[in-house]
């Protein structure tokens, strides 16, 4: 599946996510950017560790958003949801939608504990027949490593029961096969170009891509483990003080872990 992740041609600083075969556009803008051009849309107001989120819905995007700039100080970046065939123009489908994307964050929320919603919505009529884009939504949500767009522990496959305990020689098999480590990251498992400029998503500092996998931050290099062991916040920092590298930086606004599945996704005999 190709999706295209491109620079907005009316907000220099915001991106379209362009979902195949889907009949609703997405905007990923950044606290204190402009979103000309859009008015009805349901949107996710997110913290940069993706731990914080504020489910909403407007017809009118510019004013919410000034409102949101200085009432909501956690949130650093959003997504904004627009339907390309006018769908939002009606305030109870847009109030379906962020019903809906509130009570899947919030079930999935009590499940994970490791993210809150500081939204509420109340109940909505039922519309079953706009499902279908609910699920393109949550696709978007996983691509960019929205927690609560990852299927729950509950809807997946069924624990089996001791009448249905798997063949003992298909587990020695399983026992006998030696797993290949997984390669080390490189920024051409992620189809980032050389000099590429990367951020630091616990600080916010800009670095630029260099060689295989490092970086160089004021004319110092470093490798991706390396920075985040450097820079990290106090605030922030594990036990063990260790740190896997590619999931601290974006590029163009995606976290590098989520680019390197997707563009191994999209070239499996490169893999």
């Amino acid at each position: 599946m190709k999706v295209d992740v491109e620079r907005d041609g009316v907000n220099d600083e915001a991106f379209i996510i362009n979902w195949p075969d889907s009949q609703i556009c997405f905007h990923l803008i950044r606290r204190g950017d402009k979103l000309n051009g859009v008015k009805e849309a349901v949107y996710v107001l997110m913290d940069k560790f993706r731990t914080k989120f504020y489910i909403g819905e407007t017809g009118e995007v510019q004013e919410r958003f000034r409102t949101h700039k200085w009432q909501k100080d956690f949130w650093h970046c959003a997504l904004v949801i627009e339907d390309r065939n006018g769908a939002f123009k009606r305030q109870d489908v847009r109030k379906w939608f962020e019903w809906r994307l509130y009570q899947i964050a919030s079930e999935r929320s009590c499940e994970d504990k490791k993210y809150e919603i500081l939204s509420r919505a109340g109940k909505q009529e039922e519309k079953s027949f706009l499902e279908n884009r609910i699920n393109d939504i949550l696709a978007v949500c996983r691509f960019l490593g929205i927690p609560w767009g990852f299927p729950s522990a509950a809807s997946g496959s069924p624990q089996k029961t001791r009448d249905e305990s798997p063949d003992k020689t298909t587990n020695q098999r399983k026992k006998n096969v030696r797993r290949r480590p997984a390669p080390n990251f490189s920024f051409e498992m992620a189809g980032i170009p050389a000099e590429a400029e990367l951020v630091f998503t616990e600080g916010g500092q800009k670095v630029r891509a260099c060689g295989k996998n490092r970086v160089s931050f004021n004319g110092v290099t470093y490798s991706l483990t390396g920075f985040a062991k450097a820079f990290m916040p106090s605030h922030r920092r594990n036990k063990k003080d260790a740190y896997q590298g590619p999931a601290f930086f974006t590029y163009k606004g995606v976290l590098l872990t989520t680019l390197r599945k997707k563009h191994e996704a999209e070239n499996p005999s490169r893999v």
